[in-house]
């Protein structure tokens, strides 16, 4: 919640199970906006799998600083209409990144792409339970207002199996 103008707080417990595997994600993340163009962030997040066979848990700490470069520019993060972000990760299970951008056409209309690539070559079933988003790929979409009671978008998706098979998906909702 909003604890003042300046400070955001946000908190979030979540678990999902599906026949003997499980899920459970603790996240804390706090915003700080120190003047009007100079932003501060922070996220704690810690995240467990576990099944029969599988007890895994990691923790993610994570520090932002974003600059209101312009009107339109936010720079790490999002502006008013734009923004370009670069995660990158390490754990036990391998190392990853993504490079994400999104741009505002006009106020009802933004075009969104990320590509992230990923050396995890676990077998985890537990992970392939919960996050189908564990390979290599790119996701290219758009999302526009059609009106004040409908949304629209559609988004396609490089997408590639365990096994090395590839494929491309299109979604429309």
């Amino acid at each position: 919640g909003e604890l003042s103008e300046r400070l955001q707080l946000f908190g979030r417990a979540t678990r999902a199970e599906r026949g003997d595997a499980r899920q459970d994600n603790l996240q804390l993340t706090a915003d700080w906006r120190a003047t009007e163009l100079d932003r501060f962030g922070f996220e704690l997040r810690r995240v467990g799998e576990r099944d029969a066979t599988i007890d895994q848990h990691a923790l993610l700490a994570a520090l932002s600083y974003r600059r209101q470069a312009t009107s339109r520019l936010e720079l790490y993060g999002f502006g008013e209409r734009s923004s370009l972000g670069l995660e990158v990760g390490s754990g036990t299970r391998g190392e990853s990144a993504q490079l994400n951008a999104e741009y505002g056409l006009s106020a009802d209309h933004t075009v969104y792409g990320a590509y992230t690539w990923g050396s995890d070559t676990t077998a985890s079933r537990v992970a392939s339970e919960f996050d189908r988003r564990l390979s290599d790929g790119w996701t290219l979409g758009q999302r526009w207002r059609a009106s004040n009671r409908v949304n629209v978008f559609n988004e396609s998706q490089s997408l590639r199996g365990a096994d090395g098979g590839t494929g491309t998906s299109h979604t429309v909702g």
